[in-house]
């Protein structure tokens, strides 16, 4: 039995395997043997390309002077570092997550990509296109979710809102009264559809927002705090449709930024956190708990503790951090350990071979906003420069 491979890429470029079979040949049995996969595949494979691709992207702003300032000394140039050389590389169909205080860049670095700043050095590639020399192509690929209310015409309604923007996003006219009603009931604005939008609540307005980011269908979308505004429960139902709609049916790429840790964590499969324009580390959550040295936290509660056991389990290899504190029924040891497994029965051991009783322990793993406090707070500066990104 010969089979040949044929590989056909798809525009999201998956890989789709069609194999005929020539001169088939069955056993006894009547089903056909195949020969081994590795050996009958004919490969024609192209590596996917990033959806978003960073190189030292860097931007700095120019810094107003004083009117004296440039009349005498006209030649000084000062300016702000708002990005600092990042590089990235993320995949499509990938949520990657922006984390950072307040002036960090985030936005800044959003608006390059798409966009609607000039970088000062660098590149920057969205779906395969130069943000600077393919600027065009860039836009209509891309979608922006923003705080942003006043691009938005108050004495509008949401609908009418969103078919001026529809129109000059160039979404046929055929598809734009039904792709606006499917927005508007998705993001749970079906009722409130035709009133003025100068009567929405923030959060309505945020809803609409993320309506008018989608109507293009594209590739890429940028979400800059998509929550901010919504109660806990619209919050909720808003990270359901992104993870369920946004990620899962249309396959988007999606760039999110935010300060809700909860939210980094419930939906983001990697994350970068920014100091000061720059990415101090980046990766998975069980990566950044790993190569930051952030592992499982363990709490002991011990009776009859010998006083030298805190010291001695300081010593040991995989005890990264130990505190201990006095309770009314004995002592009580918070520790952070490399990792949950050896480490742990190490530690155990060497609590019971010490003829401390343990009445009762319990572990968990550091959390992301555990990690963002040790990672970007004023007292981890000097550490987070020296932050391995993975």
């Amino acid at each position: 039995m010969l089979h040949t491979v044929a590989v056909f890429p798809q525009p999201n470029n998956t890989l789709q395997y069609a194999a005929e079979s020539r001169n088939s040949h069955t056993d006894g049995a009547g089903a056909a043997t195949r020969l081994p996969f590795a050996i009958t595949q004919r490969k024609y494979y192209e590596p996917m390309q990033p959806a978003i691709e960073t190189r030292a992207l860097t931007k700095r702003f120019r810094k107003l002077h004083r009117y004296r300032d440039l009349l005498f000394y006209p030649w000084r140039k000062a300016d702000h570092l708002a990005v600092d050389h990042i590089s990235l590389s993320i995949m499509p169909g990938e949520l990657f997550g922006l984390l950072g205080q307040n002036g960090a860049g985030k936005t800044t670095l959003i608006r390059m990509l798409c966009t609607a700043l000039l970088p000062s050095e660098g590149e920057a590639r969205v779906g395969g296109y130069d943000v600077v020399r393919e600027a065009r192509h860039v836009r209509e690929r891309i979608g922006l979710v923003s705080g942003e209310e006043r691009s938005f015409y108050w004495r509008l309604t949401g609908r009418q809102n969103l078919e001026f923007f529809a129109a000059l996003y160039h979404v046929p006219n055929a598809q734009v009264a039904q792709r606006v009603n499917d927005l508007l009931y998705r993001v749970g604005l079906a009722e409130q559809a035709d009133q003025p939008f100068r009567t929405y609540s923030s959060g309505m307005r945020q809803k609409l927002g993320i309506a008018r980011g989608l109507l293009n269908r594209p590739q890429v979308l940028f979400m800059d705090e998509p929550t901010r505004s919504l109660d806990p429960i619209s919050a909720q139902t808003m990270r359901r449709f992104i993870a369920d709609y946004i990620i899962g049916e249309l396959g988007c790429t999606v760039i999110l930024a935010t300060h809700s840790m909860a939210e980094a964590e419930e939906l983001c499969s990697r994350l970068a956190l920014i100091q000061s324009g720059r990415v101090v580390a980046q990766g998975t959550i069980p990566q950044l708990r790993q190569r930051l040295h952030y592992g499982t936290r363990c709490v002991l509660h011990l009776r009859r503790m010998p006083p030298e056991l805190p010291a001695t389990l300081r010593h040991l290899p995989d005890v990264l951090d130990l505190t201990a504190a006095r309770e009314e029924t004995g002592q009580r040891l918070e520790l952070t350990l490399r990792e949950e497994g050896p480490a742990l029965a190490a530690l155990l051991r060497e609590v019971v071979e010490s003829g401390a009783d343990i009445y009762h322990f319990e572990t968990s793993q550091i959390t992301l906003e555990e990690i963002y406090l040790r990672t970007l707070s004023p007292s981890a500066a000097p550490h987070a420069e020296e932050a391995p990104v993975c």
